[in-house]
């Protein structure tokens, strides 16, 4: 039963990435068609992850969906699973500051790009700077989404924060809503560094039981004032979000 359960749902997952991809790319050649002031073609990740947590018994608790829904701003999250995307692409759409080996995927890149991704080369001091040029220019609405521990932790706790984001919220004035994503039965979550995205798909869609729970905390909107340095901002909301953690 497991077995079946755990197929059943990797396909579903992988035919959502093809249909939802092919269905957000042809869309975008039509970008008069809107719904709730967006591009219709925005909505398709944002649908496709409401059926992500259906397929998988992912029931997400806690969240002020109308908080998300009207940020303007930047929306830092904890990161340490793939289906962190999901969770906080279920409410609205939302954009994603991404490594640009991303871009060079075929299809996935081109959909990040029709959905208003920022990929950046991290290594590169100048893809970084570009990329923060690039945000401070972007409308925030809706949110742009960053993981300011700037790659995949290991749920421990939280990784260092890194200080681009808060600077480039600092530097544009834009609004910092910080959040965090708590998972029961986190051991069925978790994305090790060391192993394939397919073996920790299956772990979760073969997992035994029923309904698991993925509670999502907003803090308070933080909003960048003269004298705030980017090191500051980011320790202050790191110290935020493992309090709710721990």
């Amino acid at each position: 039963m497991r077995f079946l359960k755990g197929t059943i749902r990797v396909i579903g997952l992988i035919l959502g990435v093809i249909l939802g991809g092919t269905l957000v790319i042809v869309l975008s050649w039509l970008p008069f068609w809107r719904y709730r002031q967006l591009p219709l073609a925005a909505w398709i990740p944002t649908w496709t992850a409401r059926f992500y947590c259906w397929l998988f018994n992912v029931e997400i608790v806690g969240a002020n969906k109308e908080k998300i829904g009207a940020h303007q701003g930047l929306l830092f999250a904890n990161h340490v699973t793939y289906f962190d995307i999901f969770v906080l692409s279920t409410f609205i759409p939302l954009r994603y500051l991404a490594k640009e080996e991303v871009l060079n995927i075929p299809f996935v890149g081109r959909v990040g790009r029709i959905i208003g991704c920022v990929f950046v080369k991290r290594e590169d001091k100048s893809s970084r700077r570009q990329a923060r040029q690039v945000i401070g220019k972007l409308e925030t609405y809706p949110a742009i989404t960053i993981y300011p521990e700037g790659r995949r932790g290991t749920g421990e706790g939280l990784l260092p924060f890194r200080y681009g984001a808060f600077a480039i919220a600092l530097e544009h004035g834009i609004p910092i809503l910080p959040c965090v994503i708590k998972y029961e039965q986190f051991e069925y979550m978790i994305w090790q560094r060391s192993e394939g995205i397919l073996r920790a798909i299956w772990r979760l869609g073969s997992r035994p039981g029923g309904r698991l729970r993925a509670r999502l905390v907003l803090l308070p909107v933080v909003v960048p004032r003269e004298g705030d340095t980017a090191e500051g901002l980011a320790k202050a909301v790191q110290a935020e979000m493992e309090a709710i953690l721990d």
